[in-house]
């Protein structure tokens, strides 16, 4: 997140290489055991099957592996859902950028253990689509840019303290780095595939949260500290009440994780206002077992 910071929510994924590779095995054994389970089945199974055979499949899925990101089973089964959601999401930000200037703006404080920044956010009309920029109180600056599919096409990220200023930009398949990371010039690119880029979670699943259905579309998001992006997907809880500015608020509660077997270790929470959509609070650890809790919260006016 963020909280404006889809980036830092993403703290402890340290383990993501050992964690694409567990996600291998996984895929192996859940497409042999479909229909049997328990270990000694699997173990028949496998026995009744020549060992050539076996190889062969396992290396099929290495190589899809290799090709494309694991998408979370099902959604890719259902496109209508994937259409239908970001209509929603369309109409949601169409809605924003009806706004005026006043209202198409709001802050957030963020407070992780002792420490306090403060978020202004400011929504932005474009011809066919919508800026989101975020001014933090410790110097930092993002500008996440949506099109006409209401899917993230441009992130623009600056850290004075982390010594970074670089733009993401999505050209069909790829994700193009530029600009400066860590002091040190970035131009690369990065392949993903047909999921939407939603770098702004707390403005793209509003839609969703009001939604019926349970589990989004996978998606993905760009960790700006790592200059990766990362396939992620979301759950509705159901409703919740948190308090907003001390007053308890009828929300939506909304857990993000990475796709695949990295959701095994972090993920986050969104609650969004029941009334109309408005996201008002945010929960997450970001780093290693012991670092405290980050909790970003909307700021009434």
């Amino acid at each position: 997140m963020t909280a404006f910071r889809p980036d830092r929510t993403m703290g402890g994924l340290q383990q993501q290489r050992v964690g694409e590779n567990l996600g291998m095995c996984v895929v192996v054994l859940a497409g042999e055991t479909l229909h049997v389970s328990g270990r000694t089945a699997r173990k028949r199974r496998f026995a009744r099957e020549p060992r050539r055979k076996f190889v062969r499949r396992d290396h099929l899925v290495r190589l899809q592996r290799r090709q494309r990101a694991v998408a979370p089973a099902g959604f890719t089964a259902y496109p209508h859902r994937v259409t239908r959601w970001l209509s929603l999401i369309a109409c949601f930000l169409a809605g924003i950028a009806g706004l005026s200037s006043a209202q198409a703006s709001h802050s957030l404080r963020e407070t992780t253990g002792g420490r306090q920044v403060d978020i202004r956010i400011l929504h932005e009309p474009l011809p066919g689509g919508l800026l989101v920029r975020s001014f933090m109180s410790d110097g930092e600056y993002h500008e996440v840019e949506y099109g006409p599919s209401a899917a993230t096409v441009r992130y623009r990220v600056l850290s004075p303290s982390r010594n970074l200023e670089y733009t993401v930009r999505r050209d069909g398949d790829l994700l193009r780095f530029e600009g400066i990371f860590r002091g040190k010039l970035l131009s690369r690119t990065q392949k993903i595939d047909d999921h939407e880029w939603l770098e702004t979670v707390e403005l793209s699943l509003s839609a969703f949260a009001r939604s019926a259905d349970r589990t989004s579309p996978a998606f993905w998001i760009v960790h700006p500290w790592d200059a990766k992006a990362i396939l992620m997907q979301a759950t509705n809880e159901g409703e919740d009440t948190v308090m907003v500015a001390g007053t308890p608020t009828a929300s939506i509660r909304v857990r993000v994780r990475p796709a695949g077997i990295l959701a095994l270790f972090w993920s986050s929470l969104y609650w969004y206002r029941s009334a109309d959509g408005l996201f008002v609070r945010y929960e997450a650890v970001r780093g290693l077992p012991g670092t405290p809790l980050t909790v970003v919260e909307l700021m009434l006016p």
